[in-house]
């Protein structure tokens, strides 16, 4: 079962696929930071993505998760 999986994300270039959308998220928060001071800093590795928001983050979860999103 294993074997399959990692067989299955080889084939469909999954790894790759992370990677390039993961720099695209990480852009687009950049991008945000030019406006948006409360973002600090925007860091990661393939889709695993992270900004620091600093005192902001209480605000910003309670934001997110009114609009239907868990952060």
């Amino acid at each position: 079962m294993a074997t399959t999986v990692i067989e299955v994300i080889e084939e469909q270039g999954l790894c790759a696929r992370a990677t390039e959308l993961g720099e695209y998220l990480m852009q687009g928060l950049r991008e945000l930071g030019e406006d948006f001071e409360v973002i600090q800093e925007v860091r990661g590795r393939g889709l695993m993505v992270g900004a620091h928001v600093g005192d902001a983050a209480g605000a910003l979860v309670e934001a997110a998760r009114e609009q239907g999103l868990l952060i």
